[in-house]
């Protein structure tokens, strides 16, 4: 099972969620759900439930694969994102880009800019 996490619309506190569930019970995936943040559900599942939920979810924006999580300060994501593999994830040739996304008002402080550098 993997660690996924959904960026889901924040049109409605729980409906996003619930239509989340609905649709990784009623396509049989087996799941638990890690956490659930303003916008964001954390699950551990595996990563086949992403092609259903992408078919049929109206309120999520998003998926990935969480690689890690760490406080929302600069220091520690620098240090999270150096001890994780990621070249284990990446095939021969691929490249990958780092994209930050503040959700709401949550960590003003970090600068989204310098973390994506």
């Amino acid at each position: 099972m993997d660690r996924l996490f959904f960026l889901l619309s924040g049109e409605h506190e729980t409906l996003p969620t619930a239509e989340l569930k609905a649709i990784l019970e009623a396509e049989g995936f087996a799941y638990k759900v890690l956490e659930k943040l303003d916008q964001v559900l954390r699950v551990e599942a595996g990563a086949t439930c992403v092609e259903a939920v992408k078919r049929r979810a109206a309120l999520t924006r998003l998926c990935a694969l969480e690689l890690f999580t760490c406080e929302a300060e600069l220091s520690e994501a620098v240090k999270a994102l150096r001890s994780t593999s990621i070249g284990e994830l990446l095939r021969r040739g691929e490249t990958f880009a780092v994209r930050v996304k503040h959700v709401k008002s949550h960590a003003k402080h970090v600068d989204g800019m310098t973390l994506e550098r």
